[in-house]
């Protein structure tokens, strides 16, 4: 597994080994084939995406993604958003805004200056981030647990050291502490991603601190995700210690992308449930808003 991971962070440390110069080119075109548009709603129910070249009180200019021009009037439109997607042969197929992180851990992709989102996991597990200057996030968050005494607070900022074309790497560390305690740990890591909006996969590795010590054994994570539709994508998550025989731990979701909202509602597993050990399924459930700059 560790020799997987290496050669991933090989491949998105040197550009070239991935084919030739007209091949990463090519990848390049498709990254940046994902655009944002202005989808507007009119108030007879339709639905306009595109670019909104002039607007007075009364009149929208606007240009839609197939290159029509139509005037508008600024009565007629209830609503208006930022999306993000790509024209396809059935339609436009809108972006699952979320693509910095699979269910909880990150991807190695930064999210872009001045975007971000706040989400609750498992209800009880508030978290938010922002994008910093397209190459830093900033994300952190805290436990809401009614009635408990000590409550988790966490921080995790993440450095997108590399992001071109399908290729993203990452390094960061999340640190977290709870609440009346002088207790505190958390991991350092590396994660690479391969792939963009629709389809990639993601490989990292990271090392364990807490009380003045590191782990000497490396945490491995490997996970992916893939768009079916505008709606709907698959996402899977996984964590394994080899060195300490502590199996792998498992996740998988589905995630519901609805605009600005998206909720992930999957389960989470160990290894061990395959050898009969009866480790239970437990639920994954996790709502996020994003807003879009």
């Amino acid at each position: 597994m560790l020799r997987i991971v290496l050669i991933a962070l090989m491949l998105l440390s040197f550009p070239g080994a991935s084919g030739t110069a007209a091949a990463q080119d090519v990848q390049e075109k498709r990254s940046h084939s994902s655009n944002a548009a202005i989808e507007l709603e009119l108030k007879d129910g339709s639905l306009l995406r595109g670019t909104i070249l002039s607007e007075t009180e009364t009149t929208i200019s606007f240009r839609t993604l197939s290159g029509s021009l139509i005037d508008i009037r600024t009565s007629d439109v209830v609503r208006r958003r930022r999306v993000v997607g790509r024209m396809t042969e059935n339609g436009f197929l809108q972006h699952d805004p979320n693509t910095t992180r699979l269910l909880f851990g990150p991807t190695a992709q930064p999210l872009k200056s001045g975007n971000g989102y706040i989400a609750a996991h498992e209800l009880f597990l508030l978290s938010g981030a922002v994008g910093v200057g397209d190459f830093i996030t900033l994300w952190g968050g805290a436990s809401i647990v009614p009635g408990a005494p000590e409550q988790l607070i966490f921080a995790a900022p993440k450095f997108t050291l590399f992001n071109r074309g399908n290729k993203s790497l990452a390094t960061g560390f999340a640190l977290g502490t709870v609440t009346g305690g002088n207790d505190s740990g958390g991991i350092m890591y590396t994660a690479g991603t391969l792939g963009g909006a629709e389809q990639a996969v993601t490989f990292g590795t990271g090392f364990l601190f807490g009380g003045g010590e590191v782990l000497d054994s490396a945490l491995l994570m490997f996970g992916g995700h893939k768009q079916l539709s505008s709606r709907i994508k698959l996402i899977s998550e996984n964590y394994a210690m080899p060195a300490e025989g502590g199996g792998v731990l498992m996740s998988a979701a589905v995630r519901f992308i609805g605009g600005f909202l998206t909720t992930d509602f999957g389960g989470i597993t160990h290894s061990s449930a395959l050898t009969g050990s009866n480790m239970p399924i437990i639920p994954w459930l996790s709502f996020s808003y994003h807003f879009l700059r």
